[in-house]
């Protein structure tokens, strides 16, 4: 089946808005089922905005952990391989 207008298929729509209902459902879950995330904001900033804000640095230690844990790693390793050549 083909979407005739843009000549596109379901899976490439479906893959493309992805995004849109993730966050959606992300809004819908962090904010309550009654929270509308696509109406018009007069003033103020957005909630997903603020979460970020209120949570920055929470969230900046766990978004760059990972890469200080595998520096961790690959440095162990590479000092348990010199230290093993250095015995053998």
């Amino acid at each position: 089946m083909c979407i005739f207008s843009y000549k596109v298929s379901p899976g490439t729509v479906q893959f493309v808005f992805f995004p849109i209902r993730i966050y959606y459902r992300l809004t819908k879950y962090l904010l309550g089922e009654n929270y509308d995330p696509f109406e018009e904001r007069e003033q103020g900033i957005h909630p997903i905005a603020q979460f970020y804000k209120d949570n920055q640095a929470i969230l900046r230690v766990l978004v760059k952990s990972p890469s200080y844990v595998v520096f961790t790693i690959f440095f162990v390793l590479f000092v348990h391989f010199i230290y093993w050549r250095k015995s053998n």
